[in-house]
């Protein structure tokens, strides 16, 4: 859960994407045996950038086609808060690279027996406002 309070838009996103990309490069680590170091990193970012640049072009093109409107500068915006927050959820990992993964749903239905009805319920909640 995140806090809202006193927060912009891209501070949310950038802490989402640093706790999900600490996740992501703990997985890699363990499951696929990847050294993450500073060059694996700086690779992972300059892909990454090269990657959304790549599809913010075609999304432009596909919005002028359709006549709809398209706001580049925000795109980019949010494609330098990820590949930030790629680097810095790196060297975050690199400084504690032991932690805790998200469990799986076997070990929620233990814990929480009831977990699925309870998200079923918030969903339900939150959609009829």
């Amino acid at each position: 859960m995140y806090d809202h309070k006193h927060r912009t838009a891209e501070d949310e996103l950038g802490k989402m994407v640093r706790d999900i990309c600490k996740i992501f490069l703990r997985v890699l680590t363990e499951r696929e045996s990847i050294k993450v170091d500073e060059t694996f990193l700086r690779s992972l970012s300059i892909s990454y950038r090269r990657l959304a640049q790549d599809k913010i072009r075609q999304y432009e093109i596909d919005a002028m086609m359709n006549s709809l409107e398209f706001n580049r500068h925000a795109e980019e915006t949010v494609v330098d808060v990820f590949t930030n927050s790629v680097i810095e959820a790196g060297v975050e990992f690199m400084e504690k690279p032991v932690g805790t993964l998200l469990p799986d749903w076997k070990r929620m239905d233990s814990a929480l027996p009831d977990i699925q009805h309870m998200l079923r319920e918030a969903v339900e909640k939150d959609a009829s406002g």
